[in-house]
């Protein structure tokens, strides 16, 4: 038993207990039962922070904030029923032996299989989480080579093929325990294993850190792809994958290769200075055949996506159309049942072009993302392992964070002094001594408050928006003119949805005397007359200086 601090319902099927002491319990608001028990484990930094809840809280746009006493505030976003993740733990039962996961498959039977950078691999069971694994043992034959496991494939009969970092390449027979090794004596270039992929004609092919081989299993020995013109590829593989028709995409550190039908060879795609629909760079991270047959390449400056039946190959620069030129796409590109591209940073739809960017608020929160460590399940789910985990997705269930950001003034200056809360209302009144005025703004969206952008502009002065970050809240104008003005704010958030409406202080500037109306006229009027009184004095000066030239003049002629 412990005593409940708070209770708080974030979805219509979650009721949140806050226990002081004991963690939290999330209970199914229609049957009461207990759906999981939340306690604080200090190996997950994205778990509960501490047992000892003190408050809860849901605000308006639905996401949960937990107060502790002592282990500071937290923040849940209820709405993410999509990605949940897959962890190290030195205390919790079935949760990963490792940490930082380079490698994932799908074994035939359904369970997981996670290559780590430092203890084997770990065998997942769907439901219950870790059940085992192997583990590397040099002292014992038979057991893994390297606790560094960077490639995994497996055969059609159930052959399970194991690259690791410095040990080459490891085979497990179904039934058996011990797995056999090959080394360069079998054929191998390196024993770095960088990839393993199996085509649809049952051929296994592994990528070295130099160069690509393809197993010859009559010789049961490795041999090694060479280009067209005969020369061996020494370059590192990161990917592959396959047309329907069976020609394979290889994505390199040195380009993007393809091995046609009926041969085996590799021949190259590069980038070209001298034209700007080639390969935006030979350091290809990933690739992708999808359902439409369609190549997309991820590349360290950009996502690409193959223009078909041209010659020389043309490329679509994606990133570029999408705003984002010269910015890779993550790698891993996965493609989930909805033929939407996903990697461990964004979601693109290549229906509408449309593109959602991931963020921990989503709940992916894997750490640095490994290139190549990703998989896709035969149920549809997706899976990207990195150095803080495994983050599993159901792609059926993800909803991007759609909300639209308000912004709300949180503060008003005027000639540097703050006025009080109560005064910060929808309209403020400049006295004519009053000659400088700063806004703060901020927004009620605090999923990812760093992400938020803010538009200002102040009509009657300017109608043009101007943007600032989230760093920089804050608007000021001085010397305006006496009148009435509107100053108009908005916000665009992580998602990049703006706010639906402008929020809007009424501001009015009011005249000193000689910019009173009165004043204004009065001195017109006065500039007027002494206009006039200047015209009459100076053709008074004329007309008496002609006067005095014309009695001049007779005098004169009379003399004469």
């Amino acid at each position: 038993m412990a005593w409940i601090n708070a209770i708080a319902q974030p979805t219509p099927d979650e009721i949140w207990l806050s226990r002081f002491g004991k963690g939290m319990l999330i209970v199914d608001a229609i049957s009461g039962d207990v759906r999981h028990v939340m306690q604080n484990d200090p190996g997950m930094t994205s778990g509960l922070g501490f047992d000892a809840i003190g408050d809860l809280f849901v605000d308006r746009n639905g996401l949960l904030w937990v107060g502790t006493w002592g282990g500071g505030l937290q923040r849940h976003n209820p709405r993410n029923q999509a990605i949940s993740s897959l962890r190290h733990s030195t205390t919790l039962p079935h949760h990963l032996s490792h940490p930082s996961v380079l490698r994932l498959l799908e074994l035939h039977d359904g369970r997981i299989l996670a290559g780590s950078t430092g203890n084997g691999i770990d065998i997942i069971d769907r439901r219950i989480g870790v059940i085992g694994g192997w583990r590397a043992d040099v002292t014992r034959d038979g057991a893994l080579a390297d606790a560094t496991v960077s490639a995994l494939a497996q055969s059609d009969d159930g052959t399970l093929w194991v690259g690791t970092y410095q040990g080459g390449v490891q085979r497990l027979d179904p039934g058996s325990d011990r797995f056999r090794r090959y080394t360069r004596d079998q054929g191998l270039p390196s024993l770095q294993i960088e990839y393993a992929y199996i085509s649809s004609d049952g051929t296994l092919w592994i990528g070295t850190g130099d160069g690509l081989t393809r197993h010859n299993a009559q010789q049961d020995r490795f041999e090694l792809v060479d280009g067209v013109d005969g020369a061996a590829l020494r370059m590192r593989i990161n990917v592959m994958d396959e047309e329907v028709d069976g020609r394979i995409w290889v994505a390199t550190s040195n380009g993007l290769f393809t091995i046609d039908p009926g041969t085996r060879v590799l021949r190259g795609l590069q980038h070209d200075e001298a034209r700007a629909d080639s390969l935006s760079s030979d350091h290809v991270l990933s690739v992708l055949v999808d359902r439409e047959q369609r190549v997309w390449v991820d590349t360290a400056k950009g996502l690409d996506r193959l223009q078909r039946d041209s010659a020389p190959a043309r490329f679509e620069h994606i990133s570029a159309q999408l705003g984002r030129p010269g910015e890779s796409f993550g790698g891993n590109l996965l493609e989930d049942g909805d033929g939407r591209i996903w990697t461990p940073l964004f979601l693109l739809n290549p229906a509408d072009m449309s593109l959602y960017e991931l963020h921990r608020v989503d709940g992916f929160d894997i750490g640095a993302q490994w290139n190549g460590s990703s998989a896709l399940t035969r149920d549809g789910h997706l899976l990207f392992g990195g150095s803080k985990g495994i983050a599993i997705i159901d792609p059926s269930r993800f909803q991007p964070w759609l909300v639209a950001p308000e912004v709300t003034i949180t503060a008003l200056m005027v000639d540097g002094q703050v006025l009080p809360d109560a005064a910060i209302t929808n309209s403020l009144v400049l006295q004519s001594t009053q000659r400088h005025f700063d806004v703060e703004f901020s927004t009620t969206d605090f999923s990812a408050p760093q992400f938020n952008r803010y538009q200002y502009r102040l009509l009657g002065f300017a109608s043009e928006w101007i943007e600032v970050d989230a760093d920089h809240r804050h608007a000021g104008f001085s010397n305006l003119w006496p009148g009435d003005y509107t100053l108009e704010l908005r916000a665009r958030n992580r998602a990049g949805t703006y706010s639906d409406e402008a929020t809007r202080l009424q501001i009015k500037v009011m005249p000193r005397v000689w910019q009173r109306p009165w004043f204004v006229v009065a001195a017109f009027i006065a500039a007027i007359a002494l206009s006039f009184g200047l015209l009459r004095l100076v053709f008074g000066h004329y007309r008496r200086r002609a006067g005095i030239t014309e009695a001049g003049r007779r005098t004169h002629d009379c003399l004469a």
